[in-house]
């Protein structure tokens, strides 16, 4: 007698191995020397690939102070008036190194997963700033940035 019900072979489930794709989204180039996007010879704005919009995000980051703008979420920069308001060159380093740490592992993409390698080099009017983020395809960029020092003269 024949069975009611259907016999088959259970096929074989293969786990996914696949990486998950990196994330980067092309944007355009920001000139911030003249604070304004870059335009080719025809007037055009200057398409930036992924990588390069994800260097620029943490570059833009880091220049901006948070919570000093109603437009941007109140996580969004570093807290650059508290490190700096600390007492010692060596605490306001740190606390840079904190919020910026912060700021750009906050990204909303979750293009950035680490940040390190800290250099500061002091001089009389800015303190520059460079480290290494690490994208999510561990691909790594050099950011660079000078933070200003108030001048604070002598009354």
């Amino acid at each position: 007698m024949a069975s009611l019900y259907p016999v088959f072979e259970v096929p074989t489930i293969l786990e996914e191995t696949q990486k998950n794709e990196a994330v980067y989204k092309g944007s355009a180039y920001f000139d911030f020397q003249t604070g304004d996007f870059a335009l080719d010879g025809g007037g055009k704005v200057t398409p930036a690939s992924g990588f390069d919009a994800w260097k620029q995000w943490c570059i833009k980051t880091i220049a901006t102070q948070r919570r000093a703008y109603y437009h941007y979420t109140a996580g969004l920069g570093i807290d650059g008036e508290q490190a700096m308001a600390q007492p010692t060159a060596e605490l306001q380093q740190l606390a840079l190194e904190t919020t910026i740490q912060e700021a750009l592992l906050a990204d909303p993409y979750g293009r950035t997963v680490e940040v390190r390698d800290f250099v500061w080099t002091r001089s009389v009017d800015s303190l520059h700033m460079s480290c290494t983020v690490v994208g999510q395809d561990d691909r790594t960029a050099t950011i660079e940035y000078d933070i200003p020092l108030e001048r604070r003269d002598a009354t």
